[in-house]
């Protein structure tokens, strides 16, 4: 971080990038066609991208405006439910994560009124791919262990939300004492 104008605007940034491999070893034979033998290795990647930034403006000698992000998308690929049958009810690609942005002004008028005022978002979402997703799944629980067949389409979906969020807060210093008002929204 540091400043681009001299007493004007500011920055800041940081990042992670975050990697992580995980190896599921079957331990017992699984009765369902296709599935992995027993000793196999399994393998889940999942990967995270950490990251915020920031950008500071001084409108005047008691104004400023700023505008932040902060994020963490991942993915994660490979084995992403339980392993009890063929690649296509436990296999595929998770896509998460939110990106959330906000804007905040905050000025000063005089020696007894602030205003404050902010706008932010939060959209997450959660989206599967891969083979199985377009299959139904099918469970047999009348053996041990269950034997799955298909895929796993209608057992896990997609999902995406967002939430909006407004603000206004007012304060006013009389002497001693301090009123102040807002409204969230």
């Amino acid at each position: 971080g540091g400043y681009l104008v001299k007493d004007r605007l500011w920055f800041f940034g940081a990042y992670n990038r975050q990697k992580e491999e995980t190896l599921t070893q079957i331990i017992r034979d699984l009765n369902a066609p296709g599935a992995p033998a027993r000793g196999d290795e399994v393998s889940r990647d999942d990967e995270r991208d950490l990251f915020s930034g920031k950008l500071t403006y001084r409108l005047g000698n008691s104004q400023r405006l700023w505008a932040s992000v902060n994020g963490d998308p991942s993915t994660r690929e490979g084995n992403l439910f339980a392993i009890s049958g063929p690649e296509s009810t436990w296999k595929g690609v998770q896509e998460s994560g939110s990106v959330d942005p906000i804007v905040t002004y905050e000025g000063t008028f005089g020696p007894t009124f602030n205003l404050r005022a902010f706008y932010g978002r939060h959209k997450e979402r959660l989206e599967y791919a891969g083979e199985g997703k377009l299959i139904p799944l099918s469970r047999d629980d009348t053996v041990s262990p269950i034997i799955r067949t298909g895929g796993f389409a209608a057992a896990f979906q997609d999902s995406e939300f967002k939430r909006d969020q407004f603000g206004v807060t007012a304060t006013k210093f009389l002497g001693p004492h301090e009123l102040k008002g807002g409204v969230d929204w």
